[in-house]
């Protein structure tokens, strides 16, 4: 967060307490398309220059001198490579850093802003830092012109956690009466929602026991724990998933070990986590943007299960660094992805769920502000989400779902921009589930088996929608939904349903260049499923950079169709959101009454050429043999 201005006896600040100079302009080398004389670096974005690590022991802070001289805005990550640089172990800032057009600026990296990749280890024995200047994901490569200031090496005292002194609290507080709060109560269908990580899930008495997200980690959490040696894992931790299946234990049972244990756990991530200064959080686990949301509605859970059991102590804990928490989701934003949407959607609920803030209509009218100008820019007029990912579309809609909820408990507006784009958005991922009740896995969407039959349910029930409630509740209540053959323009996808049983083959084709975020090679790829899967898209497996990573993001992973038979669509595009996948629906053509229908002599349908990406048009017998392989003929011309 920015510093507040406030005084130190109401904000705590640290103090540094050592400065000293690591290197200066002339020492980095440019790397790649950087080219670059002197202090002065240029080249494509992304601009890439690397120095050979100085001693950075006793360093837990670097600072940087530069000025950007072109006309756009670049943004600024720091890498530091603990062996051959490309590959773990390495610490990264997260590229979240902004150099005005035209300006200089000290960036300054704390190492809490850094997330890591395999046993990174401490600073002192990085081997490489590397300086990456990129524009905002989503924006076309450009030219890009530095110069570099001196690099300096800091040392820093921090105080704990939370900021926010008692004193200073008081006066961000207002009197009663208050607003209800739109808390989350034993009723509410977000306790049925999976978590948004593939992970373990944990029992309350595994959480005791200290096995958190499939790993022991002790009791207290052992907030430092890397036993994954992986990013997600950690900041999974951080984004307190699983206290409130504590906070629930307690509302069911009223077993005090639960609440015991959900006060400790709270009290210790708060004493051991400040919220840094002068700082947009970068990748580091605890104060990454998007974790800070997540963590702000994973409380709302203990707003409304186990607040009034806590203690005012705990209480008066809790407002501080809820204070935090939203000053820092005011002062900076993450990636202008789902990461944006969710981030807005916090600010809106913290305003929503705790009324007793003088600050909280502020911090609600910017929520929604936030939100509905991150519908208007991320979803498609089809309902496809701009990450063309089921997964981040899913958690894109459960936000919403929240939002929607708190704000109609409170009786406060919700925007129709958010209301148009959640019922597009989930009539987009009703329509493309899979005859088993599970959901293709594109681009980075986890595993291939994806479940959102809760979040369905929930939006069936919410929005009065019964054939979303019958895939969620496996075909057993609402309405059988009805499955058609479709066409998403703006995703560019087309889904071909059929067969015996109404639904029971499936054939998801895709026709488009990867999305904003999260993308994978594999434009004009297949997934088929014929009485089970046949052919199917394998999500990812990790984001740590390696092969492994790249291969799952590769065409050569997937069955795609190309120019002269089966082949990889290596397209790679990078444009702004509102046109990061481009309309194809002019380049197909739907022959009427081309129903795909398994069995002999039945009508199918054919890829045909028409230049540059071809058309349907029914082709004659169907080859259809007992396998149940979908019938489906590729002609690429």
């Amino acid at each position: 967060m920015k510093d507040p201005g406030l005084p130190q006896g109401l904000f705590r600040r640290g103090r540094l307490t050592a400065t000293r100079r690591l290197a200066g302009p002339q020492a980095w080398g440019c790397v790649g398309q950087a080219r670059g004389s002197g202090a002065e670096a240029r080249g494509t974005t992304p601009l890439r220059l690397r120095l050979a690590a100085p001693d950075l022991a006793g360093v837990d802070a670097l600072a940087l001198g530069l000025h950007n001289l072109g006309d756009q805005p670049l943004l600024a990550g720091l890498y530091l490579w603990h062996g051959a640089p490309g590959q773990p172990p390495l610490a990264f800032s997260g590229g979240r850093a902004l150099l005005p057009p035209s300006s200089s600026v000290n960036l300054l990296f704390t190492r809490q802003d850094f997330g890591t990749y395999g046993q990174a280890g401490p600073w002192a024995g990085a081997c490489w830092l590397e300086l990456v200047l990129a524009p905002e994901k989503g924006a076309a490569p450009g030219a890009a012109a530095v110069r570099l200031g001196e690099l300096w090496g800091q040392a820093r005292s921090s105080p704990p956690g939370p900021r926010l002194t008692a004193r200073g609290l008081a006066g961000r507080l207002r009197p009663p009466p208050w607003p209800a709060p739109a808390a989350h109560g034993l009723e509410h269908p977000g306790l049925l929602l999976p978590p948004p990580h593939q992970y373990p899930r944990s029992s309350a008495d595994d959480l005791l026991a200290g096995l958190v997200l499939g790993q022991g980690i002790g009791f207290p959490w052992d907030w430092e724990a890397d036993p994954l040696e992986a990013l997600e894992w950690r900041h999974f931790l951080h984004r307190h998933h699983d206290l409130p299946t504590l906070a629930l234990a307690w509302a069911r049972t009223r077993q005090p070990r639960y609440l015991q244990a959900l006060r400790r756990l709270l009290n210790t991530w708060i004493r051991r986590h400040p919220v840094p200064v002068d700082s947009n959080g970068g990748a580091g686990p605890a104060w990454e943007t998007l974790s800070t949301a997540w963590r702000i509605m994973e409380w709302l859970w203990v707003r409304g299960l186990a607040w009034d059991s806590l203690g005012t102590r705990l209480q008066g804990l809790l407002h501080r660094s809820i204070w935090e928490h939203v000053r820092h989701l005011s002062d900076h934003q993450g990636h202008p992805n789902n990461w944006a949407l969710i981030e807005a959607a916090a600010l809106a609920l913290a305003g929503l769920a705790w009324p007793e803030f003088a600050e909280a209509e502020a911090w609600r009218r910017r929520g929604l502000r936030r939100l509905a100008a991150q519908c208007r820019r991320q979803f498609n007029s089809d309902g496809s989400h701009c990450e063309l990912s089921p997964f981040y579309q899913a958690l894109c809609l459960q936000a919403l779902l929240l939002t929607r909820r708190a704000c109609l408990t409170g009786a406060w507006p919700w925007p129709r921009a958010a209301d148009t784009a959640l019922r597009r958005g989930m009539a987009h991922l009703a329509g493309l589930a899979r005859p088993d009740f599970s959901w293709p896995a594109l681009n980075d969407s986890g595993g291939a088996q994806g479940d959102y039959m809760a979040l369905m349910a929930w939006a069936g029930q919410d929005l009065g929608r019964p054939a979303w409630r019958w895939l969620g509740s496996h075909g057993q209540e609402g309405v059988r939904s009805r499955l058609a053959s479709r066409l998403w323009p703006q995703a560019g996808l087309v889904l071909l349903r059929g067969g015996r049983q109404p639904g029971d083959m499936w054939l998801l084709l895709r026709a488009a260049p990867p999305g904003l975020a999260h993308g994978h090679t594999d434009g004009l790829s297949l997934e088929v499923h014929a009485g089970g899967p046949r052919v199917v898209d394998p999500g990812i497996s990790t984001y740590a950079p390696g092969p492994l990573t790249e291969m799952y993001r590769a065409g050569r992973c997937f069955l795609a169709a190309g120019g002269g038979g089966w082949a990889p669509w290596r397209r790679r595009t990078a444009l702004p959101c509102a046109c990061c996948t481009p309309p194809p629906a002019r380049r197909w053509t739907w022959p009427r009454g081309g129903a795909v229908r398994p069995g002999a002599g039945c009508p199918w349908l054919v890829w045909t050429p028409r230049p540059p990406i071809g058309g349907w048009a029914r082709g004659g017998p169907c080859p259809c043999r007992p396998c149940g392989c979908w019938p489906l003929g590729l002609a690429t011309g």
